[in-house]
């Protein structure tokens, strides 16, 4: 009886083992969050244009509480907005990379906000061994095209842009029109996903705003974005679509409060 005990309990441990193995080995099941709001939250409509300001965040975890798998290309669509990037000053991708954001128009910075990640070995979904969060400022080029230009450096004395490895990269978006909706869409380059070949950078946390930016044009007042409709039940649909390097495609939307 002994020796068979013995038997089962190796068995037992083997399987154990190889259990603990699949699971280290699984791929990254990546979980999200969004959130966001308009201000003023009013509808606004085709013929009277409401320019507003956008606070936009989403959150990524990982189902069994590892690094999550790194995000290739996101569409993050606001439902009932239009975005007029020729009223506003525009950037040069020569003045970003010569001077960065500080070189450009102040207008033509249009947004900004923090990125918050987890980063570590590249082939262990386990580790988090490196601190790298990094600064984002979203940067108008006109023609519907802009830049997000992310920054995080060792230096910083503020802990949501400091990062271990420095950092300094723009990222090329476009505003797309899907429908009703205006998209910005783009492709994170591998300087930032992955800034050492032996590194993923995964995005855990991003918090932004776009400025409530206004112009004169032809005797009207109008804005860098602009609600023109989009309110169903007294709600603006915030959408995104999250591209992973591995995995599938993921849609996350929130209903944020839209008046009349």
């Amino acid at each position: 009886m002994k020796k068979i005990w013995v038997v089962g309990a190796a068995f037992a441990l083997i399987l154990a083992l190889a259990a603990v193995a699949i699971a280290q080995v699984a791929p990254q099941q990546n979980e999200y969050e969004v959130d966001g709001s308009t201000s003023p939250n009013r509808a606004g409509s085709k013929k009277k244009p409401l320019p507003i300001g956008i606070n936009f965040d989403f959150s990524v975890s990982e189902a069994q509480g590892r690094r999550p798998a790194v995000i290739k290309k996101y569409s993050i669509r606001f439902a009932g907005t239009q975005v007029n990037t020729n009223f506003f000053p525009k950037c040069s991708d020569n003045t970003i990379a010569n001077k960065g954001p500080e070189g450009c128009p102040a207008r033509s910075i249009v947004g900004t906000g923090f990125i918050e990640n987890e980063t570590g070995d590249r082939n262990d979904p386990n580790s988090k061994t490196i601190n790298c969060n990094a600064g984002l400022f979203v940067i108008n080029q006109g023609d519907q095209d802009a830049v997000i230009f992310v920054r995080g450096t060792q230096t910083s004395t503020n802990p949501r842009t400091r990062c271990d490895i420095n950092i300094a990269a723009p990222i090329e978006a476009q505003f797309v029109r899907r429908g009703a909706t205006t998209a910005l869409e783009f492709q994170v380059p591998d300087s930032l996903t992955h800034p050492l070949p032996t590194l993923s950078n995964a995005v855990k946390r991003v918090d932004s705003t776009i400025r409530r930016l206004t112009t004169r044009r032809r005797g009207k007042t109008r804005g860098f974005f602009e609600a023109v409709g989009g309110c169903r039940n007294r709600k603006r649909a915030i959408t995104v679509i999250f591209t992973p390097e591995s995995g599938t495609q993921a849609q996350e939307q929130h209903l944020a409060v839209c008046r009349r």
